[in-house]
């Protein structure tokens, strides 16, 4: 049965390895500046409704 999973998975991995990424992703990759990682996790915070959901869950 564990084979039987695992074909699936492994002919999905080479069809994914073997197809590049398409032109207008690599344009827009280019554009789009690094961030470090302390600047990612503020992006996860940063707006009241953001907060809202993820932060104070104490009920108050």
């Amino acid at each position: 049965m564990f084979l039987v999973g695992l074909l699936p998975a492994l002919v999905s991995f080479v069809i994914r390895r073997s197809t590049g990424e398409p032109e207008t992703y690599r344009r827009q990759v280019k554009n789009v500046p690094s961030l470090s990682f302390p600047a990612r996790l503020k992006l996860l915070v940063r707006d009241r409704a953001t907060t809202a959901v993820t932060g104070d869950t104490s009920g108050r």
